[in-house]
């Protein structure tokens, strides 16, 4: 029998899971990290120390799993939305992650909304305006760090920086793009309306992917410390969002689920887009043929 690591990068702790093909879980492991907040509206994390939590949390579970089942054959990543950080040419980062939690950019979602293309954005990207959305955070950015603004090769989420250190690529699945305000949930494109208004070119976000894509650990030191064999397969996986409705088993319009934990939010998986007329919910992708529809309830 198979048996495959799962890994939700979180926000407040990173989680790990060994199940088998099944869908048995054999162990559970953990680590915690913790939010820097300057401001009661910045909430922002060290994404190195993301990372290491991420490796704590699979060294965690390898320590609390029958030996007999740590050959693995698979890992999947999923993360929490909306996190925003800006990385140079190299890929260090320039600045902090923005989590979700961090509405700094109220006051430039107010603006968008207050304006013309507002609806049209909504209809195309699925994402109302608040200042979670990491094209508001964008904005926010160009604003007011004009010379981290210009040093900025990609502006990625935290899933994608630990995916370039595993894989030495920028790739991001469609299920967390999908969330930042910058994706076309219909065309599964970045949306060019969202590019313009946030000052940036495709080149400065990550390729994007389908949730299934499988790619590899290339990275000798990564692999050596998450106590993992180079070149283990790797699924690119989705959001939290959407795996916290796939793992209640609620694939159809017809039935909800309720998630609560650092948050809390309603939602369904539909089988096209659902945009509400007044732009109050909001529609992001599972893959390429599935939506997640839904709102906040915190």
């Amino acid at each position: 029998m198979s048996n495959y690591l799962g890994i939700d990068i979180g926000t407040g702790s990173c989680k790990a899971a060994i199940l088998d093909s099944s869908g048995t879980i054999h162990g559970i492991g953990s680590q915690s990290y913790f939010s820097d907040s300057q401001s009661v509206h910045w909430k922002e994390q060290n994404p190195d120390a993301i990372v290491d939590g991420m490796i704590g949390a699979v060294k965690d579970v390898f320590l609390k799993t029958d030996q007999s089942l740590l050959n693995i054959n698979a890992v999947s990543l999923g993360c929490a939305l909306h996190g925003i950080m800006a990385v140079d040419k190299e890929g260090n980062p320039l600045t902090n992650l923005y989590t979700w939690a961090d509405d700094r950019a109220e006051r430039q979602a107010r603006r968008i909304k207050a304006s013309s293309d507002y609806f049209e954005l909504y209809r195309q990207t699925g994402c109302p305006a608040h200042g979670m959305y990491p094209l508001y955070k964008i904005m926010w950015i160009r604003e007011n760090l004009p010379q981290v603004f210009s040093r900025t090769a990609k502006f990625i989420s935290i899933k994608e920086y630990i995916l370039q250190k595993l894989c030495g690529e920028f790739l991001i699945d469609f299920s967390v793009a999908s969330g930042s305000g910058l994706f076309n949930v219909h065309s599964h494109q970045w949306n060019p309306l969202s590019l313009k208004l946030a000052g940036i070119d495709r080149q400065q976000l990550s390729a994007l992917a389908s949730p299934w894509m499988m790619k590899s650990i290339t990275s000798p030191s990564m692999a050596e410390e998450l106590g993992l064999p180079l070149h283990t397969p790797i699924v690119l996986g989705a959001s939290d969002a959407a795996n916290s409705s796939l793992g209640a088993g609620a694939f159809s319009n017809t039935q909800a689920t309720c998630m609560i934990g650092t948050s809390g939010a309603y939602r369904i998986i539909s089988p096209e887009p659902l945009l509400h007329p007044k732009a109050s919910s909001w529609c992001y992708c599972v893959d390429d043929s599935h939506w997640l529809v839904g709102g906040a309830i915190n």
